[in-house]
């Protein structure tokens, strides 16, 4: 399963290709941690292409799109959700949200 994420809630865009196996394993296939500088809705979906094309994948070939859903900037926000609304439309594929919070919180050690 081919998996592509974003999280456009904060002023460093990130996004990831991920080629899931099964539960315990995956694969990251691309990983882009922006630097914040350029608007996410310059940004992103020029991203998207270029991931795409450097790991041969057309869209079609996407499984499911993973998107953050803040808290974060409204712009941001509504810049990621439109286009995995328009993509999970166009490709005929699920869209799933996930709390950027929860993510960022995931990722810390205990203690802070």
């Amino acid at each position: 399963m081919l998996i592509l994420a974003w999280d456009t809630a904060t002023p460093s865009l990130k996004l990831a290709l991920v080629e899931w196996t099964d539960l315990r394993s995956f694969k990251t296939l691309a990983l882009y941690d922006g630097d914040g500088l350029a608007s996410h809705g310059q940004t992103l979906a020029p991203l998207v292409q270029e991931v795409l094309t450097q790991n041969t994948l057309t869209p079609k070939e996407l499984d499911l799109l993973a998107v953050g859903l803040g808290p974060g900037s409204f712009t941001g926000l509504r810049v990621g959700l439109a286009l995995a609304k328009g993509l999970s439309f166009a490709l005929k594929i699920p869209a799933l949200g996930f709390s950027t919070l929860a993510v960022l919180a995931a990722g810390m050690e205990s203690g802070y």
